[in-house]
């Protein structure tokens, strides 16, 4: 994934266009690259390469991709938009179509150039990717929001991969660092006088120390964050995507986006004091923060003195000597707040950390892992549709960005991002596929064509990261667009990658947080969806998508027209719809996803406690007492927010049935912070008969209910047992609480009108 340096018109639309295009010629057994490239390549190394990623194409399921096309056929809904930091040469794509298209949107606009859009672009389109009757419209930029809009309103584009994210905290410090003015730059590399001489610094001890110091400087940055969060721009970043998730889902565009690369960023040496523990860190036997500092500056001047024998090449030195400065910043700030100003604003930055309280490595890990969870997390918005890692076993990889706890559906699916090399083991094991790689190696290492273009396929062979899945999932989507030749909603594709996707190989264990010591290993655990923390819902498969959309099967229903039965119950379910089961199966899925206008709290303006316009003791009695509710919630727990509360949960009866006996399972997912929900079940009984009902839970309606009755429990001196104060049925039968009934039948007949006026649900159940 590429780091973000940086953090509503009406929509041009086109006339629907079809069109079928011719192959380029071959002359002497060669063609161009592509239509509008001027170089030539051998046909036979041709068909090689835009093979290279077949296999991973295949175990997503794109099993009617012509290895090499005959002809090309394109429509309107073949349009993708390439979001990108960096622009690229793209006279090196590899397209045999006539009427390829490759449109930069930004055309005046000048970017530096890199190969990582070119291998973005590639996966999605071309003869090498997906779908390789792709229109790609490519945009380098570092205005996501604008961009999108560019692409929507001016290009008609609905389908966009973004490869790319914000700049984590270590890296905004160190490019910070790195745009120090000369004279200031001049200030970090003078050698230090107040250091103790009596600290021996080695030759020999150089790398090892360096490492440790590297370690602490990354350590600090993570350990503080939460005191700094906002000078590395927390907010700013979280605002930004919910701008562009909420625009997403206003204009009904589909934003595909790399999960991150950052969940390696916090390393497994951080977590205890072992890189600490070196003789010129300690005293009388304990480490000590003095000690450290003192023993830096030694090993800073020494560096300094002998750089060129230290680091023989010029490469080495520009990078270690870049390294030291950051590491004096950082140390120089966090053990003497001295000299540096974060960026020359007048912040507190580094100012709190204890290095006591770091030296206790459990709560250090804590902290860690907080950070990173929460920095990961800002990113996350329902409107966008983020891609995980996985590696060619199926299982998640270290370095794969995911949300914290509680925190909603992200990423939502996974694809394959591991190194080709990483993959090679399972890769190979077709003779086929080891006897093509070791071809494309072999053209890699030779001379045949212009170095940059070599270059090009050397960068792309070992290409990986989130930037490599997340166009994999988009080239999915528009291929399958292409072959329907209509428009999917979000809604269409979110149900059709969750239904027919198959989880990762890793165990997951029950709904337990994970910890530090999870961070980088496989484990993997559910969030209340089921849907796992590190991959989501698994690996989609491409024809499972489309035998979904063809079996007819999916329903879309309007919430309230399942009817009222939740108004005068005592309780927040509505039966979406009831089955016996005749086909043979082993496993039942139901997948549900929900789409609103507005949400509950939008709708009623309940962000608005005291100048809330819809406040009125004749028409509305129940809206004064839920605001006071919120407030007196906010009073003891500040962490509380609306977007916390579930928008809508599933709830399903699974009835087994065996002679004249019965069995009742209660199947549930109430997930936070997502439209998606998933309930599933395995069937260990083939001779037993099954049926099931799903209940439609509206968990929105039903944590203001429980706000409003706990509050007015509180304003009116009402004791209630501490153990059920979360328990909507307790609430509902408290004989105390009688008197209120009417505001609770008046909130559920509102929140019905809030349904009928806002909301949209669409499912798939699946037996396999």
């Amino acid at each position: 994934m590429k780091r973000l340096n940086k953090l509503v018109l009406s929509p041009l639309f086109f006339a629907p266009v079809f069109s079928v295009s011719a192959v380029l010629p071959a002359t002497n057994n060669q063609v161009k690259l592509n239509k509008d490239s001027s170089e030539l390549i051998n046909w036979d190394d041709y068909k090689r390469l835009v093979k290279m990623y077949t296999p991973y194409y295949s175990k997503l399921g794109v099993w009617d991709r012509e290895w090499m096309p005959t002809n090309y056929s394109s429509n309107k809904y073949d349009k993708v938009g390439i979001i990108e930091v960096d622009d690229f040469d793209s006279s090196h794509l590899l397209s045999q179509n006539s009427s390829f298209v490759f449109k930069r949107t930004n055309s005046k606009e000048i970017y530096r150039k890199s190969n990582h859009g070119y291998a973005v672009t590639s996966i999605i389109g071309t003869d090498f990717g997906i779908n390789p009757n792709a229109s790609i419209y490519y945009e380098a930029s570092d205005n996501l929001i604008e961009s999108i809009k560019n692409l929507y309103n001016n290009y008609g584009v609905r389908l966009i991969n973004m490869s790319l994210g914000p700049v984590d905290p270590y890296y905004q410090v160190k490019k910070a660092v790195q745009n120090l003015n000369d004279s200031y730059f001049g200030s970090i590399g003078s050698k230090y006088y107040d250091f103790d001489v009596k600290i021996k610094i080695y030759p020999k001890d150089i790398k090892e120390l360096m490492r440790s110091f590297k370690i602490l400087a990354k350590a600090i940055i993570y350990y503080t964050y939460k005191n700094n969060k906002q000078i590395y721009g927390a907010s700013g970043i979280q605002n930004l995507y919910k701008t562009i998730g909420e625009y997403a889902l206003q204009n009904g565009i589909k934003i595909i986006q790399s999960s991150g690369n950052n969940n390696d960023e916090v390393s497994e040496y951080m977590a205890n004091n072992e890189f600490l523990n070196k003789p010129q860190f300690l005293e009388n036997g304990r480490i000590s923060k003095d000690k450290i500092y003192r023993a830096f500056k030694s090993f800073f001047n020494l560096v300094k003195n002998w750089q060129n024998d230290v680091w023989p090449t010029e490469e080495e030195r520009n990078y270690n000597i870049k390294l030291l400065y950051l590491i004096r910043v950082i140390l120089d700030k966090a053990f003497d707040d001295v000299r540096w100003i974060y960026e020359n604003k007048d912040t507190n930055w580094l100012k709190k950390f204890d290095f006591d309280a770091f030296l206790d490595a459990d709560f250090r890990k804590r902290k860690l892992f907080d950070a990173i969870t929460d920095w990961q997390s800002l990113i996350y918005h329902e409107g966008i549709i983020s891609v995980g890692a996985v590696n060619w076993k199926n299982i998640a990889t270290n370095f794969s960005s995911y949300a914290k706890n509680y925190y909603g559906s992200y990423p939502l699916v996974s694809a394959y991002g591991d190194k080709l090399n990483n993959d090679k083991a399972g890769l190979l094991k077709s003779y086929y596929h080891k006897n093509n790689y070791n071809e494309i190696e072999k053209y890699i290492k030779s001379s045949k064509n212009n170095k940059e273009f070599i270059d090009k396929m050397s960068y792309i062979i070992n290409f990986n990261g989130t930037s490599k899945f997340a166009p994999m999932i988009t080239g999915i989507i528009s291929r399958i667009q292409s072959k329907l030749q209509q428009e999917l909603s979000i809604e269409d594709v979110k149900l059709m990658l969750v239904s027919s996707a198959t989880y990762s190989k890793t165990k997951a264990s029950g709904y337990s947080s994970s910890s530090f010591s999870e961070i980088t290993s496989t484990y993997e655990h559910w969030r209340r969806n089921h849907a796992k923390n590190k991959t989501g819902f698994g690996i989609p498969k491409y024809f499972k998508m489309k035998q979904i959309w063809d079996s007819g099967n999916i329903r879309r229903v309007r919430p309230h027209e399942l009817g009222k039965d939740f108004i005068d119950s005592a309780s927040v379910l509505q039966i979406y719809d009831s089955k016996y089961i005749n086909e043979k199966w082993k496993y039942w899925t139901s997948t549900f996803v929900w789409k609103h206008k507005k949400s509950f709290a939008e709708y009623w303006k309940l962000y608005e406690l005291n100048n809330n316009p819809y406040v009125s003791w004749f028409r509305n009695k129940w809206l004064p007492h839920l605001l006071k509710a919120i407030e007196y919630k906010k009073s003891k727990d500040p962490d509380w927010n609306f977007d916390n509360i579930p928008i809508y949960a599933i709830e399903t009866d699974m009835y087994k049935y065996k002679n004249i006996f019965a069995r009742r399972w209660i199947l549930g997912s109430q997930e936070p912070r997502t439209s998606v929900q998933h309930v599933y079940f395995y069937k260990k009984d083939p001779e037993a008969t099954y049926s099931y009902t799903n209940y439609l839970k509206y968990a929105e309606l039903e944590e203001y209910l429980i706000l409003l009755l706990d509050y007015l429990a509180y304003k009116n001196n009402i004791k209630l047992d501490e153990n059920k104060v979360k328990d909507l049925y307790y609430y509902l039968t408290h004989p105390l609480l009688e008197e209120y009934k009417n505001y609770v039948t008046d909130m559920k007949q509102k929140y019905w009108k809030h349904l009928k006026e806002n909301v949209w649900l669409e499912s798939y159940t699946n037996l396999f």
